[in-house]
C-alpha cells in the first residue's frame, strides 16, 4: 500500500515535469515524517530528495502556520521556510522503486494485449 501511495505521488510530478515545473525537492510532514521508510519510498519513486524539518510531524499546522506568516507580511516564502525548516536528515532517492513504477505502469499494456 505505501508504495502504491508514493507511486502515485510520483504521477503527481510527472504531470508537473511535464508542465514544466519540476520540483527539486520536496518536504515532508504530518505522522509520516516520523518515519525513514515511508520518507525513502517517496524519495526512491519520485527521484526527489525528501527534506524534514524539525517538528515536521505537527503536518498541517507546520503549513497553517507557514501561510498565517505570508498573510500577515511577517515574511517572504524564503523567511518563511527558514522558519519552518531545521533541516534533518534527508532521504535520496534510488533507483529501484523507479525500475519498479516502470514495470507497473506498463502492466496495463501488457495485459490487454
Amino acid at each position: 500500500m505505501l508504495e502504491g501511495v508514493a507511486f502515485n505521488f510520483a504521477d503527481g510530478v510527472d504531470v508537473l515535469t511535464e508542465a514544466g515545473a519540476r520540483p527539486k525537492a520536496t518536504m515532508l510532514v504530518g505522522g509520516g515524517a516520523r518515519s525513514a521508510l515511508w520518507g525513502q519510498l517517496i524519495a526512491d519513486a519520485t527521484g526527489l530528495t525528501i527534506d524534514l524539518a524539525a517538528g515536521a510531524e505537527a503536518g498541517a499546522a507546520l503549513g497553517a502556520a507557514r501561510l498565517a506568516m505570508l498573510a500577515a507580511g511577517a515574511g517572504d516564502e524564503t523567511t518563511v521556510w527558514q522558519a519552518a525548516a531545521d533541516p534533518a536528515p534527508s532521504s535520496s532517492p534510488r533507483r529501484s522503486a523507479r525500475c519498479w513504477r516502470r514495470r507497473l505502469k506498463a502492466l496495463p499494456r501488457a495485459l490487454s494485449g
